[in-house]
């Protein structure tokens, strides 16, 4: 059996055992595949229609340790006086990502230049900064659209003058969306047939099952076949990981909110997050933890 090939027994492993391994994985399977510099190159140059090879010079610049809690969905480069970040969403497109993107480019920018050099007398020169966000979440979103820091600002209008902005440029890559980016990246593509092909059995199958067989399917079929049979396991327990993390936000926030009200926000939120995951990791499903907080939040409600 490859790599990428696994039984369907091989799924239904103890769920406690399966979230005690994802909390080990930190790169997600976008980052994990774009990291790679031919591919994160063939992704830019389909964006912008460039041709950059296989000569040009490249540094990643890739943060580990910003922006997320568990999951890295972002990676980055330098190329050719460019510095290039793409980020992925799967949940709702998060309203303060041009304020995310000025922290990972200050960041990034604080990594590549000597502090001397930057509170010395003698100017430098930076790297441009893009910013990219590829959606392949459920939600309707424009197949493309720029969002900007000023729309943040405090007080808006030409009344309102600023010094600085930065905007972030979405990509909607659900099937369907963005057919001519699709075409000039096959990996992109491929990517998304995959998650996509996860999505499907996972509508007649437990999740663990269904990212399993999707990877079989796709193994079988030539869509990511040499990424997936080499990565097999980890992509498993990162996609795993990735979507139960979506779910558990919805989660924290539905059941956090008044806790949050009566103890403060943060407060509430932590109590219930670790509420969640200590019955996940008794291998309570998703749909059962929401009946089980529904009857916990019942009583609350009725009290004067």
């Amino acid at each position: 059996m490859n790599k990428g090939a696994r039984s369907e027994a091989g799924t239904k492993k103890g769920l406690k055992t399966r979230s005690h391994a994802n909390r080990k994985y930190k790169d997600g399977v976008f980052r994990m595949i774009f990291k790679d510099k031919d591919r994160f190159r063939e992704l830019y140059n389909a964006i912008k229609g460039t041709n950059y090879g296989a000569g040009t010079e490249m540094q990643e610049t890739t943060l580990s340790d910003v922006l997320y809690m568990k999951q890295k969905n972002d990676v980055s480069y330098l190329i050719d006086g460019k510095l290039v970040v793409f980020m992925e969403h799967q949940s709702t497109i998060n309203k303060n990502i041009a304020l995310r993107m000025l922290i990972y480019a200050g960041r990034t920018y604080e990594r590549l230049f000597d502090v001397e050099k930057i509170y010395g007398p003698q100017k430098i020169t930076i790297p441009r900064p893009e910013f990219y966000v590829l959606y392949n979440g459920k939600a309707r979103v424009p197949e493309k659209q720029e969002v900007l820091l000023s729309e943040l600002f405090e007080g808006q209008g030409e009344e309102y003058p600023f010094s600085l902005d930065l905007s972030v440029t979405i990509y909607n890559i659900n099937i369907g969306n963005n057919p001519e980016l699709l075409k000039r990246s096959t990996t992109l593509t491929q990517y998304e047939r995959f998650i996509e092909c996860v999505r499907g059995f996972e509508s007649e199958h437990e999740l663990d099952t269904a990212i399993s067989l999707a990877i079989d399917e796709c193994v079988k079929v030539g869509v990511l076949s040499d990424f997936l049979r080499t990565n097999g396991s980890e992509v498993m327990n990162m996609l795993t990981s990735e979507v139960n993390e979506t779910k558990l936000r919805k989660l924290w926030v539905e059941y956090g909110r008044e806790e949050g009200m009566e103890e403060g926000l943060e407060k509430g939120m932590e109590k219930e997050r670790k509420r969640i995951v200590s019955l996940i990791e008794q291998g309570v499903s998703l749909d059962d933890i929401k009946k089980i907080l529904s009857k916990e939040e019942t009583p609350k409600k009725k009290r004067p």
